[in-house]
């Protein structure tokens, strides 16, 4: 999954990017080094390969180390000036991002560091997945429903229940904050099934309006 979001990321965020720096579509500002499209994904693969094979927890410790770096490598890609503090890029952005923290987590967990790799996986899935599932339905939900890019400020509290369920979940384990009252993971699974239903709220609207299905079509 993580390959996969990495492969899709590294489409997506170029032409988003563009839009923001230039919404005529004159120009195409921001065009990427082409071997950092594959190199994310290319690291998972590899790290997934040493799993399989049987390789020791140091080894695949230290490529789940690399492959957590591409991924805040791909995160750096997002520094743009003041066009990257758009909810747009952030989102994307922070998508990367926890899928990067995620992995790196995961391979200091292999190589001696006090918290479990299941909350390491909660990273790259909860916050890494997560995040980047909600950038494509709100940037693609925007489109084609006949509209530009600007997020509300519904679909902006999307994107921050999803990092705070993330955390909720993931940090309390690692150690780094108090477990939150009540019943185990509770706060966390609301705050994450919340978001969605956020952005369903502000999304329906147009998706059922009879001029977008016709757009559709």
């Amino acid at each position: 999954m993580a390959g996969l979001l990495a492969l899709a990321l590294a489409r997506i965020t170029v032409p988003v990017t563009n839009e923001v720096l230039d919404p005529t579509g004159r120009t195409s500002p921001f065009r990427p080094h082409p071997g950092r499209l594959n190199l994310a994904p290319g690291l998972v693969a590899l790290a997934l390969l040493a799993d399989i094979a049987g390789a020791s927890m140091a080894v695949t410790g230290w490529l789940w180390l690399g492959a957590g770096a591409a991924f805040m490598e791909r995160m750096a890609e997002g520094f743009i000036g003041r066009a990257g503090m758009r909810c747009e890029i952030l989102g994307l952005m922070a998508a990367t991002g926890f899928s990067g923290l995620g992995m790196l987590a995961l391979g200091a967990a292999r190589l001696g560091a006090p918290w479990s790799e299941v909350a390491a996986l909660h990273l790259v899935v909860m916050g890494g997945l997560g995040l980047g599932v909600l950038a494509v339905l709100a940037i693609a939900g925007r489109f084609h429903t006949g509209q530009g890019l600007g997020f509300s400020r519904r679909t902006r509290a999307a994107f921050a229940l999803i990092a705070l369920a993330t955390c909720l979940r993931v940090l309390p384990e690692m150690g780094l904050i108090p477990w939150p009252p009540g019943p185990l993971h509770a706060a966390s699974a609301l705050a994450w099934a919340a978001a969605f239903l956020l952005w369903v709220w502000d999304y329906w609207p147009a998706i059922r309006d009879g001029n977008t299905l016709e757009q559709l079509h």
